[in-house]
């Protein structure tokens, strides 16, 4: 019925298990996702993963963030949802006190704010 993984988002990124395997970088980057397989590295989750590209001040979290087919599996799980949904609520939070749109946080501040939470961007 494909009620686990079904219809994903169409963010401004998508992290792809292509681009996992090869260690895609993002400028972007709000953390980090857990291991493919056994003995592959971990992947960065961009930012821009978590924004639709058509609709305003929603961010998408877990199993909602833009994601390919095959790398939806570990997006879907704990750690990656506590990733991004703890990205989120500080973009939110950020956005609010910039008095900005999500997708005008500023990066470097987000990133900064996210360290200082103790989340590991790679």
């Amino acid at each position: 019925l494909g009620v686990r993984i079904s219809r994903v988002l169409t963010g401004m990124k998508q992290v792809t298990f292509k681009g996992a395997k090869a260690g895609q970088k993002f400028p972007d980057v709000i953390g980090v996702g857990g291991e493919l397989s056994p003995g592959d590295p971990s992947f960065e989750i961009p930012f821009g993963a978590l924004m639709p590209r058509k609709i305003e001040n929603i961010l998408a979290v877990g199993r909602c963030a833009s994601a390919g087919p095959v790398i939806m599996e570990p997006m879907r799980c704990i750690p990656c949802s506590l990733v991004t949904g703890h990205a989120a609520g500080v973009a939110a939070a950020l956005a609010v006190q910039d008095g900005c749109r999500c997708r005008d946080v500023e990066i470097p501040k987000l990133q900064k704010r996210l360290k200082e939470q103790g989340a590991y961007l790679g």
